[in-house]
């Protein structure tokens, strides 16, 4: 009868030593399952992340994809121009292709390759300076390209006797000015290479349209 009871009690033991250890067995397969998800999840993430920036020198293969890469900077050139992050340049190729600065309050629209790197301020009442903008450079000297458009000037006006006048609309345009080079960008740098390309080239050649 002793030696039952000794048995009974053993049997409780080994009983709850199992649980116990299917237990701890159960716990340590359930974290060693989750952490593998982690560590699988954190791979792909670091994968992903390793083909975006793998994009801004394997896959820039144009200009496009240069400008929309991770990593890439544009150069304020003529043509623009993209350095990969790689060290890798690309040419825009449709830097060419004319585009439109608006002047709304003239209804109109003066037609130039680099509209988009520039902007105007009124001067007076019938007078705009053409001023690239802070995107381009933020030094106020060198946003200011020295050239601008006179609107119906008179007669004794200087811009009067100025050839190159177009008319749109009723309304006659005068390109003014004296462009000169910016001191704050030293030795013929990008933007007085930009500026001289704006006035010496464009400007001359642009077309007036009327935006209304």
């Amino acid at each position: 009868m002793k030696t039952h009871n000794n048995e009974f009690g053993f049997s409780i033991v080994e009983t709850l030593l199992a649980v116990i250890a299917l237990a701890i067995l159960g716990f340590t397969g359930y974290f060693v399952y989750h952490a593998q998800q982690n560590t699988s999840k954190t791979i792909r993430n670091t994968n992903k992340v390793g083909q975006a920036a793998t994009v801004s020198s394997e896959q820039a293969l144009d200009f496009a994809r240069c400008k929309q890469a991770a990593g890439s900077r544009i150069l304020i050139t003529y043509p623009e121009q993209c350095v990969a992050k790689d060290g890798k340049t690309f040419t825009d190729v449709a830097d060419a292709a004319p585009s439109y600065l608006l002047i709304k309050e003239w209804g109109i629209a003066i037609q130039l390759t680099d509209a988009d790197k520039m902007t105007y301020k009124f001067t007076g009442a019938q007078s705009i300076s053409l001023r690239l903008i802070p995107v381009v450079t933020p030094i106020s000297d060198c946003q200011d390209i020295g050239l601008g458009y006179v609107r119906d000037p008179t007669p004794g006006d200087y811009a009067y006797d100025l050839n190159g006048k177009q008319t749109v609309g009723g309304h006659t345009y005068a390109l003014t000015g004296s462009p000169t080079a910016c001191s704050a960008d030293k030795g013929g740098g990008p933007i007085n290479r930009l500026r001289a390309q704006i006035a010496g080239n464009e400007l001359p050649a642009a077309t007036i349209v009327s935006a209304n």
